[in-house]
């Protein structure tokens, strides 16, 4: 009996007569013991028994086999007969490994010259089965600029971005459920589409990737999702995001989650320009695009660089304009810039933590005349420096904190700059 394949599963299906009979699995690996997998077995779409066992075991097979028949009402006990889910499970277990293996076999592949260039998601950011990851440090907006494109490949909406309309989930682990509630409606509100209008969410803040990986799977499967989009790859808690091993496993898990990804990611404190960790996030994304921010009265110019393209070239940097309603209360709109409305993005130069790093190098200051220098608004500069990983109390003048930078951004002391 060949197998079929759901998903990452593999299974046999029996036509039988008190109805289908399926006995699937997955997570199928090779331990020196022997090949363990989880084995389910179902009749009429409900489960009846599942376990994660040595299939080589014969007393494993016996205690799945008998109680999946425990759980069978009578007429389904007889209509099996006797010794049937036993039969049917050895028969299955016996040549599970090999086509397991058989799904990543070797094949003779031949170019197709007739194929067109790359098809994208969301143009020029997310690669049609590809991964891309989206950084920046934290604060500058990369979480409203991915909803933005999560909304818009959603809901089919090419106002900001070419898009094929895709069905998207997000999974939120950094922010609360109330927090993307409060949201949505904006991000929706600016892209023209009803404010109530549903976009499928995972929340599980305070749980990483890896707590939430199998749920997630079953969420894609009852979506039909075809995008998945991640805030953040910080939260994922498969070990230290410096090491290659973990990297690589994030990547894998992004890759096997969904064919089209895209990931939030942060930067070093001392480098904007790379994703934090290690260079394996680099080299298994398909897309890498960089985000900085500049700030002018009550918008938010937010530039969007590819800095890494698998299969295309690198289009232009772009500058989207985010403008706020006031008292905090989220996204007004969103538009492409104006020529020359951010220049400092235009031209490529500092962000606005940059700014007030080469600000206090030459001296610690206070957040007051910190903004009065450099033309910001103070609360924006408040909120910087006590966030910021760059910056520290260097000491006091009154009841007036001086700002400095960190010793590890540069300066060994900070109470005599």
């Amino acid at each position: 009996m060949t197998y079929a394949t759901d998903g990452d599963w593999l299974l046999h299906r029996h036509n039988i007569e008190v109805g289908d009979l399926d006995i699937r699995a997955r997570a199928i690996q090779r331990a020196p013991s022997g090949v363990h997998a989880r084995i389910d077995i179902i009749l009429n779409g409900t489960s009846r028994a599942w376990s994660m066992l040595n299939i080589e075991k014969d007393e494993q097979r016996v205690r799945l086999a008998n109680s999946a028949h425990k759980a069978l009402g009578p007429i389904e006990q007889k209509g099996l007969g006797n010794g049937y889910l036993k039969q049917a499970l050895d028969a299955f277990c016996t040549g599970l490994w090999e086509a397991h293996i058989g799904t990543m076999a070797a094949e003779e592949l031949r170019g197709d010259p007739t194929l067109g260039p790359p098809t994208f998601t969301l143009h020029p950011y997310l690669l049609e089965a590809g991964g891309t990851i989206l950084y920046a440090p934290p604060g500058q907006g990369k979480s409203t600029a991915a909803l933005l494109m999560a909304a818009s490949i959603h809901h089919g909406v090419s106002d900001l971005w070419p898009v094929k309309r895709a069905n998207v989930m997000v999974v939120n682990i950094e922010r609360s459920r109330e927090s993307m509630v409060r949201r949505l409606p904006r991000i929706n509100t600016a892209l023209g589409i009803e404010a109530e209008a549903p976009l499928p969410f995972v929340n599980q803040r305070g749980r990483s990737l890896a707590d939430i990986e199998e749920a997630i799977r079953q969420s894609v499967r009852r979506f039909k999702t075809d995008v998945v989009i991640l805030d953040s790859i910080s939260r994922a808690g498969m070990g230290k995001l410096i090491e290659d091993v973990t990297a690589n496993k994030i990547v894998d898990v992004l890759n096997g989650l969904c064919p089209t990804w895209l990931a939030i990611a942060h930067t070093p404190r001392k480098d904007a320009d790379h994703v934090f960790g290690s260079v394996h996030f680099e080299a298994g994304e398909d897309v890498g695009v960089r985000l900085t921010a500049q700030e002018v009265d009550n918008v938010t110019g937010i530039a969007l660089e590819v800095t890494k393209a698998n299969d295309f070239r690198r289009p232009s940097m772009e500058i989207l304009a985010f403008e706020w309603l006031p008292d905090d209360r989220g996204l007004a709109s969103v538009r492409k810039a104006r020529r020359r409305e951010f220049p400092e993005l235009e031209a490529g130069k500092t962000t606005m933590t940059d700014e007030i790093a080469d600000y206090v190098r030459q001296g610690a200051a206070s957040a007051t005349e910190i903004a009065a220098a450099l033309g910001r608004h103070r609360p924006r500069v408040v909120e910087i420096l006590r966030s910021n990983g760059r910056f520290c109390p260097a000491k006091k003048d009154g009841r007036t904190v001086l700002y400095g930078l960190a010793a590890e951004d540069g300066l060994d002391t900070l109470g005599d700059t």
